[in-house]
C-alpha cells in the first residue's frame, strides 16, 4: 500500500458517515463513563429538548447520576487482582532468567493500563493499547476507541490493516499513522511531514503496535459496547430532572394565581420578560388589593397546589435501575441505595455472578495478554538494537518463548474471624506461614520482606513482653511487702 493510498484511506474514514455515527457513540459512551460533567448535562438538555422548551430547560437545575461506569466496573473483575506472569519455552518449562527480565521492563502503571484496556473493552466493545518506547522505557497506552481510525481486512474484520489517531506538537495537530510496514505523520492539510531520523516513514517492528482487548463478539471490529446502558442511564437522568424540578420543587410549592390585581408593571407589554411584579406571601407580608372599577370582576389571589406523581416516578427510576442491572446479568439489589446485600447468602451470589463475568472474558484477556506480549518483544528487540535501547539496558527476549498468565481466582468475601480461622489452619497444618498472610494484606510485599518483618515484629514484641513481666514482678514485690506490713 502506498502512502497516497493510506492517506486516501484516512481521509474517506474521516468523512464516512458510517464511522461518524460509529465515534458518536462511542464518545458517549466514553463520557457517560467518565462522568464528564459538562458532556453529560449536554446530553441531558438535548434528551429534555424532546419534551421541554429551551427556556424550560434553563430554569431547571439538571440531575444525574452516573450508573454506567457502576455497572462497567462490576462486570470488569479479571484485573481486581495482578496476574502471574511468566515465560516458558518451548517445552512449557519456566525459562527464570527471561521472567525476570521481561517483568523489569514492563510499565510501573502495569495494574491502572490492565483495568482500563478491560474497561475501556466493555465499554466501547473493543479497546486498544498501544506499546511504545520513549525516554528509555516501555510504555502503554490505552486509547479512548472514538479517537481512532482505522481500516481492517477486507476478508477479516478483526484483522487490523490501519491505525490512525491525531495528536498535538507544539501547538499543532497532526494524524499519526501506523501500518503494518509504514509509520509516519501528516499535517492538518494532509501534507506528510518529513522526519529525519526515519526518512523512509518505516514501522521499524514490522507489526502494528496495538493489541486488542475485545469483550464481545459483533459484527466488525468494534463490536456494540454499552451504549445500551447508557441509553437506560441517560432516561433514568431525565426522569430524576423532572422529578426534582416538576415534581418535587413545582408539584410541592405550587404557584400563586393572582386574578384582576394590576401586578402588571406599567410600561411594559405582557410578553416582556419579568413583566409582573413579585407577590410576597406569608405572615410578615400581608397582602393588599385595592380598586374602586365595578366594571371588572373583583380581585383574586389563590394558591394552587398541584398533585405530584412522586412516587410513580421513582417507582419507574427503581424499575430502570433494576432493569439496567438485569440486562447484563447483574444483581439489582447492589444497584438500589435502600437495600443493603450484606448477608453471607447476597456475598456468595455476588461472587457467583462475578465468576460468571470472569469466565466469560477469560479467554479474550488471554488472547489479550498474549497479542500485547508479541508486541512488547517487538519494541524490545528492536530498541535493544539501538543505543537508546543499549543505554536503557534492553536485552533481546528470544522469539521462541511464549507467555503465560494466570489469572487470580475471584473468592467469596469473608468476615475477620473467617480469615483468622482459615488462617489459623492453615498455619497448624503447614499450609501457609504468617508472612504468606502478610502478603495478602499487602500485596506490595515480596516473600523475603514480609519474614524480615515479622522477625523485626517479633524482636520489638519480645522486648515488650519482657519489659511487662518485669514491671508486673515489681509491682507483685510492692503489694506483698505491704501485706507483710499489715
Amino acid at each position: 500500500m502506498t502512502q497516497q493510498e493510506i492517506l486516501s484511506l484516512v481521509w474517506k474514514k474521516n468523512v464516512h458517515d458510517q464511522d461518524k455515527i460509529r465515534k458518536a457513540e462511542q464518545e458517549k459512551n466514553y463520557y457517560y463513563y467518565i462522568g464528564s460533567k459538562n458532556e453529560l448535562e449536554g446530553y441531558l438538555t438535548n434528551a429534555l429538548s424532546l419534551t421541554y422548551s429551551i427556556d424550560d430547560i434553563t430554569d431547571m437545575q439538571l440531575n444525574y447520576v452516573n450508573l454506567t461506569k457502576k455497572l462497567v466496573n462490576q462486570l470488569t473483575v479479571i484485573y481486581k487482582e495482578k496476574p502471574d506472569r511468566y515465560l516458558v519455552d518451548a517445552a512449557g518449562k519456566k525459562v527464570e532468567k527471561q521472567t525476570e527480565y521481561y517483568l523489569s521492563i514492563l510499565p510501573e502503571d502495569i495494574n491502572l493500563q490492565d483495568k482500563t484496556a478491560h474497561r475501556y473493552g466493555k465499554v466501547f466493545g473493543t479497546s486498544l493499547t498501544q506499546v511504545y518506547f520513549k525516554n528509555g522505557k516501555i510504555r502503554y497506552r490505552v486509547h479512548a476507541s472514538q479517537n481512532l481510525d482505522i481500516k481492517t481486512d477486507d476478508e477479516d474484520t478483526k484483522e487490523l490493516e490501519l491505525v490512525a489517531y491525531e495528536k498535538y506538537y507544539k501547538d499543532e495537530i497532526f494524524t499519526i499513522i501506523y501500518t503494518a510496514d509504514e509509520y509516519f505523520k501528516v499535517d492538518a492539510n494532509g501534507n506528510p511531514q518529513k522526519d529525519k531520523e526515519n526518512p523512509k516513514n518505516q514501522n521499524p517492528i514490522g507489526m502494528l503496535p496495538f493489541a486488542r482487548f475485545f469483550t464481545e463478539q459483533g459484527e466488525g471490529f468494534w463490536g456494540e459496547g454499552v451504549t445500551d446502558v447508557v441509553n437506560t442511564n441517560e432516561q433514568i437522568n431525565f426522569l430524576l430532572t423532572k422529578l426534582i424540578n416538576r415534581d418535587l420543587i413545582i408539584g410541592s410549592e405550587g404557584t400563586v394565581l393572582a386574578t384582576n390585581c394590576g401586578l402588571r408593571k406599567k410600561g411594559l407589554k405582557p410578553d416582556d420578560e419579568d413583566g409582573v411584579k413579585k407577590i410576597k406571601i406569608g405572615i410578615k407580608n400581608p397582602i393588599v388589593v385595592e380598586t374602586d372599577r365595578t366594571d371588572i370582576p373583583a380581585p383574586n389571589i389563590q394558591h394552587i397546589s398541584f398533585q405530584p406523581q412522586i412516587l410513580e416516578i421513582r417507582n419507574t427510576i427503581d424499575w430502570y435501575i433494576k432493569l439496567i442491572a438485569l440486562s447484563r446479568g447483574l444483581n439489582p439489589n447492589s444497584f438500589l441505595a435502600d437495600v443493603q446485600a450484606t448477608s453471607g447468602y447476597s456475598k456468595i451470589i455476588d461472587s457467583l455472578e462475578q465468576l460468571e463475568f470472569r469466565q466469560e472474558d477469560l479467554e479474550n484477556a488471554r488472547i489479550f495478554e498474549q497479542e500485547r506480549f508479541e508486541i512488547t518483544r517487538a519494541v524490545n528487540n528492536y530498541y535493544a538494537g539501538t543505543q537508546e535501547g543499549r543505554d536503557a539496558k534492553l536485552q533481546m527476549i528470544p522469539e521462541d518463548l511464549t507467555l503465560v498468565c494466570d489469572f487470580a481466582e475471584i473468592e467469596v468475601q469473608k468476615t475477620p474471624q473467617e480469615i483468622r480461622d482459615d488462617r489459623l489452619f492453615a498455619w497448624e497444618n503447614n499450609l501457609s506461614t504468617p508472612a504468606h498472610a502478610l502478603m495478602e494484606d499487602n500485596t506490595d510485599l515480596d516473600l523475603e520482606t514480609a519474614q524480615q518483618q515479622i522477625e523485626k515484629n517479633k524482636l520489638i514484641n519480645d522486648e515488650l513482653k519482657r519489659k511487662t513481666t518485669l514491671f508486673e514482678s515489681v509491682i507483685q514485690k510492692e503489694q506483698n511487702g505491704q501485706i507483710a506490713k499489715q
